[in-house]
């Protein structure tokens, strides 16, 4: 009994947990598993939004929104969409724990927004999501409340509190400061910045609810002065950090001080006015003078705006007595005695000395030449004596530089191996108290052999019978006395006659060379003599064939916007002139001119095009001679970039605790039904691309069939082997095989003509014609009739059938030309009658000469006519009696056509192969026959039917053993 009591003991238990599980959901095994969790971070006071994802299947709807926190079992917050009141969700919360602080949003981005939070608020969020179909969904969020410091003090080293200003520091000392945030959970990091850049991150200690950093700067310099230090207190990323902001000020010590006079000697008896002033002291520098130990009461004090610069005026009487007195100017400031500058001066009282420069006694001033060692000399009377002597050249002082073989030995001047630039006027400066001498000047002249004038013109670009003035300069002491001329080229050098050219005053001398033929180009040498000898180092010039430019090449674009393009070439040979480069952009749609732009170097840069669009760019260079062939760029500019709009939600918050309230109107977007009629318009554009490719997938299988049904097995053959061939064609240029049974040589000829016939006489030819395929930018060639074919345009009449059009025209010559008619060959007609023979009954007798010519006149009636429109060159019509008219145009009208090739066939007598080289079903032979047209677009592409090629068949001859003609265009 007491066993069976305690098994059912233990069941009773089992079933109670089993039972706890099911009705307390998830909440407790879900204890140890992992779920994502999402982490929102929201400031002490503020709002926190709390994300719930609310997505919802298609043809599914929300029912319940419960929100919990943390172990709570029951709810916090609920939106049932069950129970509406006046047409909206149900809103519930708990007044007590929410009180009016939140409020549930299910828009677009749903959320429940809790404002005014505290550091209760914070823990662990779920929002469960009950819906009418799918299953429960929860999503959970970890709200962390982050309490921000409450506040901010300054410290300075001496314990007193900062409010604005830091110091006075002086110059060079330490400065320490601490900063202490006072709050604040979790504790914040407190740095130091000085002018927004981080000089201290540190924090030094954390006691209680305070936060310390303490800053030291070591030896403060003056560009600290006025700078920021703030100190920042932040433990979150979402609000501003609590900063508190002082300024340093500075005692700054004196920079200089100077006495701003000529330090030369003065004139006794004469009064002066003496300025100095003083810089960078803070407050401003105290500015006195001295006579050596005593005190000179000064005139005039000032200081500047800003207090940066102090000066300070005295007047002056010298006198004999004066002489070799110190003048000094004192500069300090009296919150750093330590720091005294001054400037002294050393006064003399002199009069006024007379100078005189000579050249050496043993020079002769007539004969110096270069390699020459010169020096001068410099005689001084002065009372007392000059303190100094200064050498100028030419009014530029001469200074010392023995490297180059100038020296200064007191009153002397040296200059060893005088140079052409040497050469000039040389004056001596002697100067005393009374103030300075200037000697007259001595001419030194420096003879030297010619040399070339820098800066002349060194290459000639001229063209043959062209005159090319070749003008040679050159610099000589003394004057030129004769100049020689040189011609080299590849095979010879020559001397020029005097008489071709012509000398002139200043070393200046003028040929005037005329190139007749290529070997007259070539460099001419000019070379000049004087007294002192011949020149060593001839002039250079370059005669050249003068053309015009070569285009730019290597020409890329970069740097492509939406409005603007730069374009980067490698210039061309510039045709032995100076050249320019130009870049002109038009627009495609209308075609118009952008910009125009010329530079020296073949680099562009264009602005303010418009953005996706289309732009030609053409490039060239330029010179005296004329423009260069263009090169062509295509550029597209860029779309512009999508501005994104930030939709801001403004939620208004609940005035009732506890009782059910109005939502405010932003319901859920009707995304759904815009998303429903996009995949519907999808579908149905699918269905109708599947119906079209299977009716065109029956067609062609009732075409085989009625193919492989209509012909015998050496047809069959015959297409499986025009089908392969035709599957190889890749639209390049073929060779025409022309075999005949009258010459059995194989002659290659190009694409062009079809199956040769001539009034009565038939030849059995073999024809591979294939349309081939030009890679550059000119229009397709045109198939030519080698003869094969009557070409003639004649007017509308009856029995004219096309046959082939050779005519190669633009369209704007094609709209001038009248409505024409192309003429077909005998053989089209004589081929005609033949099938007709055969597929008429015999007649009991042959008919008479005159029936039969009634009979071929009434047969050419019939033959289709070809025609093309005047006024339209794209439109063309195919006239055929008895059965209307077809129309035909070119398919890309936009672009300038090109006529390539039309060709009239039999239907009865042809198949079309098209690009896939299956061969349809044979049309029926009461058909008419069908015209088959090939049109280039005028940039090497064919369009339109230029994939197919039409193949007209003879039957065989019984006395030709290969009288089968086939013609592929």
């Amino acid at each position: 009994m007491g066993k069976e009591e305690h098994g059912r003991n233990i069941c009773v238990f089992l079933f109670l947990v089993f039972f706890w599980l099911i009705t307390a959901e998830e909440d407790f095994l879900f204890k140890k598993k992992k779920y994502v969790v999402e982490e929102v971070q929201a400031v002490f006071g503020e709002a926190a939004r709390l994300p719930c994802n609310m997505t919802v299947s298609s043809g599914d709807t929300v029912y319940l929104v419960l929100w919990f926190k943390e172990e709570l079992a029951t709810p916090i917050y609920s939106y049932d969409v069950r129970e509406l009141l006046r047409g909206q969700p149900k809103h519930w919360w708990d007044a007590d724990l929410l009180g009016s602080r939140a409020f549930f949003n299910a828009g677009s981005s749903p959320h429940l927004l809790l404002q005014g939070l505290t550091e209760a608020d914070a823990g662990l969020y779920k929002c469960r999501v009950d819906f009418q179909r799918e299953p429960t969904r929860n999503t959970r969020i970890n709200l962390t409340v982050v309490v921000p410091p409450r506040r901010l003090v300054l410290i300075e080293e001496n314990g007193a509190e900062v409010r604005t200003y830091v110091g006075p520091i002086n110059e060079a000392d330490d400065l320490h400061l601490s900063c202490v945030a006072h709050g604040g959970r979790p504790a914040p990091s407190v740095v130091w910045l000085m002018d927004n850049k981080v000089i201290d991150d540190v924090v030094e200690s954390r006691e209680g609810d305070l936060t310390r950093n303490d800053l030291t700067i070591r030896g403060v310099t003056r560009s600290m002065l006025r700078a920021q230090l703030t100190c920042q207190a932040a433990n979150n990323q979402v609000s501003q950090p609590l900063s508190l902001t002082a300024t340093i000020d500075m005692n700054l010590r004196p920079l200089d001080v100077t006495i701003h006079h000529i330090r030369e000697p003065l004139s006794a008896g004469r009064t002066y006015e003496v300025l100095c002033s003083s810089r960078g002291s803070r407050p401003p520098a105290v500015l006195t003078w001295w006579w050596g130990s005593a005190r000179v009461s000064a005139a005039d004090d000032t200081t500047s705006h800003g207090g940066n610069v102090s000066t300070s005026m005295v007047r002056l009487t010298p006198n004999a007595s004066d002489d070799g007195r110190l003048l000094a100017c004192r500069a300090e400031n009296r919150n750093l005695p330590t720091a005294v500058i001054e400037d002294t001066w050393k006064l003399s009282v002199y009069y006024t000395p007379t100078a005189e420069a000579m050249l050496g006694a043993s020079l002769n001033p007539q004969n110096i030449r270069e390699g020459d060692d010169v020096y001068f000399e410099c005689h001084v009377k002065a009372n007392p004596r000059a303190y100094k002597v200064v050498w100028k050249h030419n009014g530029v002082i001469v200074r010392q530089e023995r490297e180059n073989g100038i020296l200064l030995t007191n009153r002397s001047l040296v200059v060893q191996e005088v140079t052409r630039n040497h050469a000039g006027r040389y004056t001596c400066q002697a100067s005393n108290v009374e103030g300075d001498s200037m000697s007259p000047p001595v001419i030194l002249a420096v003879q030297y052999a010619p040399l070339c004038r820098p800066g002349q013109v060194s290459v000639y670009g001229v063209s043959k019978l062209e005159d090319a003035h070749v003008t040679c300069q050159v610099d000589a002491v003394p004057q030129v006395t004769r100049f020689y001329w040189t011609f080299n080229n590849t095979v010879e050098s020559l001397e020029v006659p005097q008489e071709r050219f012509t000398v002139g005053l200043g070393g200046r001398s003028v040929v005037i060379f005329t190139p007749t033929s290529d070997l007259e180009y070539g460099t001419l040498l000019c070379a000049a003599e004087n007294m002192v000898g011949r020149q060593k180092d001839p002039c250079v010039f370059h005669i050249i064939p003068a053309t015009k430019p070569e285009a730019p090449t290597n020409c890329s674009l970069y740097n492509v916007s939406a409005s603007s393009l730069t374009v980067a070439c490698m210039p061309g040979f510039d045709g032995g002139l100076n050249q320019t480069f130009a870049m002109e952009v038009y627009g495609t749609s209308p075609h118009s001119l952008k910009a125009n732009i010329t530079n020296n170097h073949p680099r562009f840069m264009v602005t303010g095009l418009d953005n996706e669009s289309e732009f030609q760019l053409i490039v060239y260079a330029g010179n005296s001679k004329g423009r260069s062939s263009i090169t062509r760029l295509v550029a597209i500019t860029h779309k512009l970039p999508v501005k994104q709009l930030e939709t801001r939600l403004s939620n208004s918050g609940n005035d009732a605790s506890g009782v059910i309230q109005d939502p405010p109107g932003d319901g859920m977007k009707p995304l759904i039904g815009i998303l429903g009629g996009i995949v519907l318009i999808v579908v149905l554009i699918a269905i109708i691309i599947i119906i079209v490719i299977k009716v065109q997938c029956s067609a062609d299988a009732r075409q085989r069939r009625e193919l492989g049904e209509g012909n015998g097995d050496d047809d069959k053959r015959h297409r499986q082997a025009k089908s392969k061939k035709h599957q190889s064609h890749d639209f390049e240029r073929h060779q025409l095989n022309v075999r005949s049974n009258k010459n059995e040589e194989e002659i290659p000829k190009e694409v062009g003509g079809g199956p040769v016939e001539t009034g009565s006489e038939r030849y059995t030819e073999h024809r591979h014609l294939h349309l081939h395929q030009h890679h550059d930018d000119q229009s397709p060639d045109v198939v030519a009739c080698s003869g094969d074919f009557d070409d003639v345009s004649v007017s509308i009449r009856p029995g004219g059938a096309m046959s082939l059009i050779t005519e190669h025209l633009p369209a704007s010559q094609h709209m001038q030309r009248p409505l024409t008619c192309h003429h077909a060959p005998s053989s089209l007609a004589q081929h005609t009658q033949q099938r007709q023979k055969q597929h008429q009954p015999p007649s009991p007798s042959p008919l008479s000469q005159q029936q039969q010519q009634q009979q071929q006149q009434q047969q050419q009636q019939q033959s289709p006519l070809l025609l093309q429109h005047s006024k339209d060159p794209l439109h063309y019509s195919l006239a055929t009696p008895g059965h209307g008219t077809h129309e035909f145009r070119h398919p890309h009208p936009h672009r300038q056509p090109h006529l390539t090739a039309a060709r009239m066939c039999d239907s009865a007598d042809m198949e079309v192969v098209g690009d896939s080289g299956t061969p349809p079903a044979p049309a029926p032979a009461e058909e008419l026959p069908v015209p088959l047209m090939f049109v280039g677009d005028g940039q090497g592409k064919h369009t339109g039917a230029s994939g197919m090629a039409c193949l007209a068949r003879i039957p065989e001859d019984p006395e030709s053993p290969s009288s089968r003609r086939e013609s592929a265009v």
